[in-house]
């Protein structure tokens, strides 16, 4: 009857220790796998989170965002192409001396008129004054049309008004080009023509000279009659606070274009 073989007797075989080897060899090549399928787990993850955030950022953000540029750059050529009309026009003379007299001389009538309603002045005197300050006031409102219109008839690019320069831009982008003619703001180069054609018109004396005109006219009548009403004195209330207003946005323009060189 034959005898299995013990491990370890003269003469026999052990094939234990093989298969145990064979064993610690599968584990270590499943262990290996493992930690292989680990790092490539983590080298995917690192990757992940190192991504640039850019290449996931909403690519039509910039195609939103080109039609308002595009749009602001046209109404900007388009205020550009008016203002060129207006910068063509040969420069007048210098019309300040104009403009403060005409100033200088509303505010004298604004005093006699103020000066005869409060002291008794006889009715003789105060028609002389009123027919006065009547011709004068006639005389300078018409001076004031007639130079524009004279100006106008020279160059057909006169009769733009600061208004239709700056008719294509938006309320937000006008107000803008009004700051900076009144020395509020800096105007970028590429639209400092814009400003530049609003400050000339600003500079003009014939708006001021037209008010101060009319303004006196107005003063006449409540010389002439020393019980005048509150709603005529109020009208020539309103037509000096015009002129105030006129005379100081033509002084502030005046500035601009002495400082940009554009007078002397």
């Amino acid at each position: 009857m034959g005898r299995v073989p013990v491990t370890g007797e003269p003469g026999t075989t052990t094939d234990a220790p093989t298969d145990t080897a064979d064993r610690a060899g599968t584990a270590d090549r499943a262990g290996t796998a493992d930690r292989a399928d680990t790092a490539d787990s983590a080298d995917t993850a690192d990757s992940a989170d190192t991504a640039d955030p850019a290449d996931t950022a909403d690519p039509t953000a910039a195609e939103h965002q080109a039609p308002g540029v595009v749009a602001a750059s046209l109404r900007w050529e388009a205020a550009a192409a008016v203002a060129d009309e207006v910068l063509a026009v040969p420069p007048g003379p210098d019309e300040s001396r104009m403009a403060n007299a005409a100033f200088v001389a509303a505010t004298v009538v604004a005093v006699v008129a103020v000066a005869m309603l409060l002291a008794p002045v006889p009715s003789g005197w105060r028609a002389a004054v009123a027919v006065a300050v009547l011709v004068l006031g006639a005389v300078l409102g018409g001076v004031g049309l007639l130079r524009g219109r004279a100006r106008r008839r020279m160059h057909p690019a006169a009769r733009l008004h600061e208004d239709a320069i700056i008719a294509a831009l938006t309320s937000r982008e006008r107000q803008a080009v009004r700051r900076a003619v009144n020395g509020r703001s800096n105007a970028p180069e590429d639209r400092a023509s814009v400003v530049d054609a609003v400050a000339l018109r600003r500079a003009e004396a014939g708006g001021t000279v037209y008010t101060a005109g009319a303004a006196i006219t107005g003063t006449s009548g409540v010389v002439l009659q020393h019980d005048s009403s509150l709603l005529w004195a109020g009208a020539v209330v309103v037509w000096f606070a015009a002129l105030v207003t006129t005379w100081w946005r033509r002084r502030l323009a005046d500035r601009y274009l002495r400082r940009r060189g554009l007078r002397s």
